[in-house]
């Protein structure tokens, strides 16, 4: 079929997507709320010289969470936008592009593909780019003159190493990859330190092309004006522990050099023995409701200490509690005689427990806070781990209100997919009676 007569290319509805003066005013919105400092003005101004003089650079930015370098990118993608120059952007995962506008993921910006557990694919394949089947994309990619990488560490040093080569080890661009070393390394399934490490973009060749420029200070704590000195040592606690050195408020027990794994005694913090004395400090006099619950939860390490967690918080909602179960029949399945079917009974469907999905019998009310298990619709803010809010709850959808404070863990998951409707969002199963 031919194009229809309105048809545009990826890259002519980018060059569309942001009006010069716009993205001016909206640099000087920035500059006026958050001014930067005098290392966030000097790191903008040489990343800036780079992209008006055209010269071919890789920057990397370090900086712990809250250190600005989010306000810092955007800044800097206005800035050039200003000047009509086409900046393009991604992160790793969908949550952390829902910070900006228009960013995808780094595999879907790149073209790579995305696997479930336990597909047969190779690890290999999963690193191999496959922008030569999209001609769109690349056109695009080639174009841009900026690109900017959030949450950089997170992965697998592969990917970088495959664009790099796709697009002409970045001539005439300029690279801007963020975040920080001491959060989430690159995942390897299964695997031990060594194979973490070597997936890592240090480990990488690239690794040396990058110019690295550092955010220190944390600008959460700066704008909290409450025990200015108690979040200062708290900042510096947690930077002592990201890089395991030693301070007068943490005691290491441990270090096993070959996992990697330290032990810390945290002196002057709270010990509860019970349970319900950890409730009622988290939710005091056993009362739950939205706006309270997304801004605490507990963390627990297992997946089974999060359900056994999960139930106990939930009984605090008063409002009625409705079942939702999984689909009872195979569906589009190689089994004419029925020896699959009658082999999936519920007793088997109450059994099953996968990481990626609910269990059989899902309970939820409404008031509850759950977290997104896959990317949606990211532009919505429906991203893998975003939090939202059930607001009411169907046989056959699920309408649900973003929450403000999608970045804290989540108290349930809920595994559903959809589409935007009026501000909020309403969640429609994948399947006609599957949740």
């Amino acid at each position: 079929m031919p194009d229809p007569e309105e048809y545009e290319t990826e890259l002519q509805r980018a060059k569309l997507e942001y009006d010069p003066q716009q993205q001016a005013q909206l640099l000087h919105n920035l500059n006026a709320t958050t001014p930067n400092t005098e290392e966030q003005q000097n790191i903008f101004n040489q990343i800036m010289d780079s992209i008006h003089n055209r010269r071919t650079s890789l920057y990397f930015i370090q900086g712990m969470g809250g250190s600005g370098k989010t306000t810092l990118a955007k800044k800097i993608l206005a800035a050039s936008r200003s000047t009509d120059i086409l900046c393009l952007g991604c992160a790793s995962t969908g949550l952390a592009a829902t910070n900006y506008e228009n960013f995808d993921t780094a595999h879907g910006l790149f073209k790579f593909p995305v696997t479930e557990d336990g597909d047969d694919n190779e690890e290999d394949d999963k690193c191999v780019s496959k922008l030569n089947e999209h001609p769109e994309r690349m056109e695009l990619l080639q174009e841009a003159k900026v690109i900017v990488w959030d949450e950089f560490p997170s992965n697998n040093r592969n990917i970088f190493e495959n664009v790099y080569q796709n697009l002409n080890n970045f001539v005439g661009k300029v690279v801007i990859c963020m975040g920080d070393f001491r959060q989430i390394a690159p995942v390897i399934a299964n695997g031990e330190r060594q194979q973490i490490v070597n997936a890592s973009i240090i480990s990488s060749s690239l690794w040396s092309k990058f110019t690295i420029l550092h955010l220190t200070i944390n600008m959460r704590l700066i704008q909290n004006n409450t025990n200015i000195e108690k979040q200062r040592q708290y900042g510096e606690l947690l930077i002592a522990i990201g890089e395991g050195t030693q301070t007068l408020d943490v005691e290491m027990l441990s270090w096993d050099e070959q996992s990697g794994e330290q032990l810390y005694i945290i002196h002057n913090l709270p010990f509860m023995h019970k349970e319900e004395e950890a409730i009622n400090f988290i939710y005091p006099n056993g009362i739950i409701n939205p706006d309270h619950a997304t801004q605490r939860a507990f963390l627990a390490i297992t997946n089974k200490d999060v359900d056994e967690w999960n139930t106990k918080i939930q009984t605090l909602n008063q409002n009625e509690a409705i079942s939702l179960f999984s689909n009872d029949n195979f569906c589009e399945v190689d089994d004419p005689h029925g020896i699959l079917g009658n082999m999936l009974t519920k007793d088997v469907l109450h059994q099953f427990n996968n990481n990626s999905s609910p269990p059989h019998e899902l309970i939820l009310k409404v008031g509850d806070i759950c977290i997104i298990t896959r990317n949606i619709a990211k532009r919505q803010g429906l991203a893998n781990n975003a939090r939202v809010i059930i607001l009411n709850i169907q046989k056959y959808c699920i309408r649900v209100n973003q929450s403000p404070f999608y970045n804290i863990f989540s108290l349930l998951k809920l595994y559903i997919v959809g589409t935007n409707y009026r501000g909020n969002q309403e969640i429609v199963p994948n399947t006609q009676n599957k949740i």
